[in-house]
């Protein structure tokens, strides 16, 4: 039985989870992490079960993020997250 991809998760987005998963559990050292365009919230989902403070940052508020804000402008502290993360974001910035 072949499984065809439904909407925006597909087999290769989860392998690209997989990946930011392991990417991000390298670069935090016990830290808060910060996850701009937190998408369907799949990942900042599974990095909190494997224990992971995160907030999640996004100008779209039907997102549901922690911080409503432009990665453009982000309102927090320089040195306020242990780490951050802004997968598949880039695409959706404006580009001059």
């Amino acid at each position: 039985m072949k499984i065809e991809p439904k909407g925006y998760d597909y087999k290769g987005r989860f392998i690209s989870y997989w990946q930011q998963i392991v990417e991000v559990e390298e670069l935090n050292d016990g830290g808060e992490h910060l996850e701009v365009g937190p998408g369907t919230g799949f990942l900042s989902g599974r990095l909190k079960e494997r224990g992971l403070d995160v907030q999640t940052l996004d100008m779209d508020e039907a997102v549901g993020p922690d911080i409503l804000a432009s990665v453009l402008a982000v309102p927090v502290e320089n040195g306020f997250f242990e780490s951050a993360s802004a997968f598949e974001v880039l695409e959706h910035l404006p580009f001059q």
